[in-house]
């Protein structure tokens, strides 16, 4: 556990990873009128905590090890294919299944359990999670 602590990159990802997630449950809960306790480990919605999570990973690999390192290079393609994808794919699956739910209510039969509309991200809710994610990083102190 020491050796994890002690890693900067990971601590700090996390980090962002958590304030996003925490951050996302009190956003909704406000909005809601009531705990939403389903956001804390839920994906989509506002911020981002996957944005957040490979931006911070991303800057402190800047941070720690420079531009011109392999594993910066690496943190930031798989930056941009994250986001890409919530952005992208994952948004439109959350939009398919908003439809299909719509669709199946109107269907004479009963369906217990409703497609997960929460999946992918507005493209502001990705830039929110890469600011929080990039504040974090910077924030954090270097070992």
């Amino acid at each position: 556990m020491r050796y994890i602590l002690n890693n900067y990159m990971l601590s700090v990802t996390v980090t962002a990873y958590l304030i996003a997630q925490i951050s996302k449950f009190f956003l909704y809960s406000f909005i809601s009128g009531r705990f939403e306790f389903s956001r804390i480990l839920g994906s989509g919605g506002m911020p981002s905590s996957h944005s957040a999570s490979v931006s911070a990973l991303a800057i402190s690999c800047i941070r720690q090890n420079g531009l011109s390192s392999p594993l910066t290079a690496i943190s930031i393609v798989l930056a941009i294919i994250v986001v890409h994808d919530a952005v992208g794919v994952r948004r439109q699956s959350g939009i398919h299944a908003q439809v299909l739910n719509q669709m199946l209510d109107l269907l004479p039969i009963e369906m217990t359990k409703q497609l997960n509309e929460f999946i992918g991200h507005t493209f502001m809710q990705s830039l929110v999670g890469c600011l929080l994610g990039t504040a974090v990083a910077l924030l954090f102190p270097l070992h």
